[in-house]
Order: structure tokens, then C-alpha cells, then sequence
């Protein structure tokens, strides 16, 4: 999934690999490259579909699939002030446009948490309330806590869900 002006980049040639999987890369606001493909500037989309729900929605309608959320974003104070200072370091790289798709994103992520929560067909993995890693843990010990936690609270509920 990459966008341009909110728009998905259908892969037609396979030489343009390497450039897609570098425009993927190219995470705003946090990187202010993008990369040029058939005369037109890439960066990676995810902020303006974090999840991809749309997507999944329209590839295997009636399917059941599995969400899994490393990373949460809070939707508290903290959480809400990253998001307006995100975008307004993505105004003064991209534009005004991207700063609003930016924004966009945020709200489009907790409304598709949201339509999983209550889609029977979709199930939500998210690290555990006690989890004790974060995504810059290089513990050993805590990620083996971790993966043990998930694989027998969350390994439960995959099971059931394939049934």
C-alpha cells in the first residue's frame, strides 16, 4: 500500500520493486524523502490507513482475519499531542494536504479498531496489558516473557477464532 494524494499504487512492473519497497520506508513526518516513480512522489501510507481494514474489506470480503496491533497509539492526552505536533511537522515537509491525511489516519485507526472489535469475522491481537517489552526491549529475558504471555492468551483465542 502506497499513496500518493491519498491514492493506492497498484505494482504493474516488477523492476519497480525496489522503489516501492523504498517508498515504504519513507514513514512521514519522520523522514522527509520520498521517492519518485514514473514522475510521480511516494511516501509510505500508513498514516493514512494504519491497519489496512479497507483493503482486507474489499480483498476477501466474508473472510476471517486476524489483526495483530504491536504497537497501539493511546487515545489520551500524550497520544492526542504526538498526533497535532506529527502533523504539523507533516505541513511544513508535504503540505497542508498530508498534514489533514495525517489526522485522518489517527481517527480512521480507532474507528477500524473499532468495526473489528465488532465484526465477528475479525479478531484483534494487542500486546497484553502486563506485557513487559516495549518495541526497543532487546532484553532476552523480557521478550520470552512476552512471546509466553501472548502465546498462551492469544494462541487460545486464534485457535478458537479458525474453527
Amino acid at each position: 500500500r502506497f499513496s500518493r494524494d491519498g491514492q493506492l499504487l497498484n505494482v504493474s512492473k516488477a523492476d519497480q520493486l525496489l522503489d516501492i519497497l523504498k517508498a515504504s520506508c519513507c514513514i512521514a513526518p519522520y523522514t522527509n524523502q520520498s521517492v519518485e516513480i514514473d514522475g510521480k512522489k511516494y511516501i509510505d501510507s500508513s498514516f493514512v490507513e494504519p491497519i489496512g481494514l479497507r483493503y482486507f474489506k474489499e480483498k476477501f470480503p466474508g473472510e476471517k482475519i486476524i489483526f495483530v496491533i504491536s504497537n497501539p497509539p493511546k487515545k489520551d492526552f500524550k497520544g492526542n499531542l504526538q498526533n497535532s505536533l506529527e502533523a504539523t511537522v507533516m505541513s511544513w515537509m508535504y503540505g497542508p494536504y498530508y498534514s489533514s491525511l495525517y489526522r485522518g489516519g489517527r481517527r480512521s485507526y480507532f474507528e477500524d479498531i473499532e468495526e473489528i472489535k465488532g465484526n465477528k469475522n475479525y479478531l484483534l491481537i494487542t500486546p497484553p496489558e502486563n506485557d513487559p517489552s516495549s518495541v526497543r526491549t532487546t532484553s532476552r529475558e523480557k521478550l520470552l516473557k512476552t512471546f509466553k504471555i501472548g502465546y498462551e492468551k492469544e494462541g487460545i483465542k486464534i485457535l478458537d477464532f479458525v474453527k
